[in-house]
């Protein structure tokens, strides 16, 4: 009622104004309403309140009329009645100007309540203010914790301009519409604000701020809603808001620091409409910020991911059409989190990962929705574990999570700490699948993430990452230990390096044997192949510089990013216990593409460890040349001593068209260290070039026969054949075989030396027809024979 009567007063005196025709300031009391006025018409700005205004309005209320503008400040310390704002504006600069805490602030439908403080605490009003028109700040300062006492809408209101804040009190709407239309970079902030009556409130321009406790009375029949460019921010807020949230085409969700493990904050519980494509985008420096709706989410739209940012869906009841893109140009860890303990988390649309996560928290999933992950994007299984305790380690993988309705991988892709299982997908899985391990700490999680000035273009750096098998279930069971049988392989002294506990993925079709290596992160395709046990091996296989390192990846086919390449073998060093820094690469190459051509740009040293690749057929399918030694095509070869240490290929091809010419650089390459080069055909259409020394161990190539062949001739540039027969057992033969296909010419003399004495020979024919043994490695352990044809 008192409420009513205010109004109706403002009215009745408006009209009596308007009456008089006003061009001058005027300051009376009006005794028939029993108020003090303070009368400045329109185009006046420079009126300030006085003391004498204070003194001659005692304990009556002030009134502000006229569409000019009054400035208050301290002349009103002393005041302690009502302050009305009938028309115009009511400038309040201090924290005096509002009078004392015991009167009350109403701003009526025609009058402003204009803030031109330039210190953002320095007012932070007590006083009750009731809002029927418009609260502006225009002050020097961005954010201005305005209201610390209890606000009252008693109609619709409207706030705009720079940021207002309110601080830790009640804001009664008693069903009215709070419009905000802040400017686009600023922000209404409620920090610890009790909404005690329901309303509605529309975003339509900058950001509505929820910070610290947001607990709002009301039902899903009031409706925040987040206009096209809007904001809806949350902070650490731990939220209880039962409101609908209505998200229009464009608007925006905007965290800005939250617990991305625990997710006890920053948690819209009502229901969620969604209209268009919604944004989740990050405070630029604030890692980890994620926002979970924890309603039920329907409507027609999607959710678009950007950089940094963490999208958390837990509701059995999601009903949206658009599903969700995990979008590119993620510099830190981000994506979506679908956590709903077994429920259908996106109930149509596909859901698609260009780059960042998506996490997967649940104890089991059975119905996932159709998956696409491109470009970089990574999957991620139940708990982080930044601590990386046994007790978390032993949870991971618990239960498997089946993509039975489809994953379709057609970038370099990372699983991460689950065990997954991929059903019925015909066409395979023609992508990088990794899987990273659990991190030392949390360092290591931001270098991963591309944090803490470690540069994001390097996206596995410590990631502590590993590469799978693609085979059937019964393979990978044979060879791949489960993930609590491979840590406890691990000895005490071990395990702060975390790396052997993970999970694994299998494909049920037997016959696919296809990992197509392809690249759009940014420009850089990486393999990476860090220290870890792929397959278990015997305690004898540990060399002393650390663990056998395997990878067997079925027959692979290489497509290199648009300008680099990186294949890095990492280890770690003798002695150490999986520090930081021991777990860089140590062994690799960078490629860049010059004249199509990949072509070295420089390399690390030799490692210490065992490092074993095993491929079943390497093919390059690009047209630039890979693994060359120099961007001038007259002279690129390939060279497969960098990057590529005591590898075993049952095949290697390199094809290049005819207006390409290809090489194989076997220069330098040592088949004798750490127990010989495994046996491995090499196939290319191109001329193949030998410089330097290429050594052989006798006794792998007794059980494995090197072949060369080529269709363009071999071409030995100053180099040298070696071969070591040290050690060899009696009676057994080794084979080396150089061979033209169909008819090639070998140019140049090599230099063939044995390394020890023995009995070998070498057999060297200029002309090479279709199925000539080039070169022939046999006999006993007594003196050496060396014959040229």
């Amino acid at each position: 009622m008192r409420r009513l009567s205010i109004l109706t007063t403002a009215v009745v005196s408006l009209n009596l104004a308007v009456a008089a025709d006003v061009t001058e300031v005027r300051r009376y009391f009006d005794e028939e309403n029993g108020v003090y006025v303070v009368d400045v018409p329109e185009g006046i700005e420079e009126v300030k309140m006085e003391s004498s205004d204070v003194t001659a309005a005692g304990s009556y209320p002030i009134v502000k009329r006229g569409l000019g503008t009054v400035t208050a400040g301290g002349a009103m310390a002393q005041f302690d009645g009502e302050i009305r704002i009938e028309e115009g504006v009511y400038a309040a600069k201090g924290a005096d100007s509002l009078g004392t805490s015991k009167g009350e602030t109403v701003v009526l439908p025609q009058g402003t309540l204009k803030f031109i403080s330039t210190t953002a605490n320095q007012l932070a009003f007590k006083d009750t203010v009731t809002v029927y028109g418009t609260v502006m700040n225009s002050g020097g300062v961005d954010q201005l914790n305005a209201f610390s006492g209890p606000v009252i809408l008693g109609g619709d209101a409207r706030f705009q301009g720079q940021s207002i804040g309110f601080l830790g009190n009640t804001l009664a709407m008693d069903g009215y519409k709070m419009t905000v239309a802040m400017n686009k970079s600023a922000v209404l902030k409620f920090e610890n604000v009790k909404i005690i009556t329901g309303g509605n409130i529309d975003v339509l321009q900058g950001r509505l701020h929820l910070q610290g406790d947001a607990v709002w009375a009301g039902s899903e029949d009031n409706r925040l809603s987040i206009a096209a460019e809007a904001k809806l921010g949350m902070r650490e807020a731990v939220c209880n808001i039962p409101w609908t949230l209505d998200l229009a085409d464009g608007a925006v969700l905007y965290p800005s620091k939250g617990d991305i493990n625990g997710f006890d904050g920053n948690n819209w519980s009502g229901p969620v409409v969604v209209n268009g494509k919604a944004v989740v985008q990050y405070k630029a420096e604030e890692p980890d910020t994620f926002i979970r709706l924890g309603g039920p989410v329907s409507g027609s739209g999607s959710f678009v991911i950007n950089s940094g940012a963490w999208l958390v869906l837990s509701n059995s009841g999601n009903t949206f059409a658009g599903g969700v893109d995990v979008s590119e140009g993620v510099d830190r860890c981000g994506g979506l989190v679908l956590s709903a303990n077994g429920a259908v988390p996106v109930d149509g649309g596909r859901l698609t990962i260009r780059s960042g996560t998506l996490r997967l928290s649940a104890a089991e999933w059975y119905d996932l929705p159709e998956i696409e992950v491109t470009s970089g994007g990574r999957i991620a299984g139940d708990h982080w574990g930044y601590g990386g305790t046994v007790a978390k380690l032993t949870k991971w993988g618990a239960k498997p999570l089946d993509f039975a309705a489809g994953l379709t991988v057609t970038g370099d892709t990372y699983i991460a700490k689950a065990t997954m299982r991929v059903s019925d997908v015909p066409t395979g899985i023609p992508g990088l699948i990794g899987v990273h391990t659990n991190f030392a700490g949390q360092s290591d999680w931001e270098a991963f993430c591309g944090g803490s000035g470690e540069p994001s273009a390097a996206l596995l750096k410590n990631a502590f990452s590993k590469l799978l098998s693609i085979g059937s279930e019964d393979q990978i069971s044979q060879t791949m230990l489960s993930p609590e049988a491979a840590y406890r392989t691990w000895t005490s002294a071990e395990t702060n390096l975390m790396a052997a506990y993970s999970g694994y993925i299998w494909n049920n079709d037997p016959t696919n044997k296809i990992c197509t290596f392809a690249s759009s992160i940014a420009d850089t395709s990486i393999l990476w192949v860090n220290n870890e046990r792929l397959f278990k091996r015997t305690a004898s296989s540990k060399d002393a510089g650390g663990n056998t390192h395997f990878l067997s990846l079925g027959e692979c086919v290489l497509h290199p990013g648009p300008n680099s390449f990186q294949l890095l073998l990492g280890h770690r060093k003798s002695g150490s216990k999986g520090t930081r820094d021991d777990l860089r690469p140590q062994l690799g190459i960078n490629w860049a593409k010059e004249n199509g051509i990949m072509y070295r740009e420089g390399s690390y040293g030799a490692p210490t460890v065992t490092n074993y690749l095993d491929f079943a057929r390497l093919v390059d399918s690009e047209d630039g040349m890979l693994f060359t030694t120099t961007k001038d095509p007259s002279t690129a070869r390939v060279n497969l001593n960098d990057g590529l240490y005591r590898a075993h290929f049952d095949s290697l091809r390199f094809d290049r068209n005819a207006e390409k010419r290809c090489a194989i650089d076997l220069g330098g390459i040592d088949m004798l260290k750490q127990n010989g080069f495994v046996g491995c055909p090499l196939i290319t259409n191109g001329t193949m070039c030998v410089t330097g020394v290429w050594s052989f161990a006798a006794n792998d190539i007794a059980r494995h026969p090197v072949e060369v062949a080529c269709d363009a001739g071999i071409v030995f540039d100053d180099a040298k054949l070696s071969v070591s027969v040290a050690g060899y057992p009696r009676g057994e033969g080794g084979t080396v075989i150089l061979r033209a296909e169909p008819c090639a010419t070998v140019t140049g003399m090599p230099v063939l030396v044995a390394a020890n004495p023995g009995i070998a020979v070498w057999e060297i024919k200029r002309e090479i027809r279709e199925g000539d043994i080039c070169l022939v490695l046999y006999g006993r352990l007594r003196g050496t024979v060396i014959s040229f044809r």
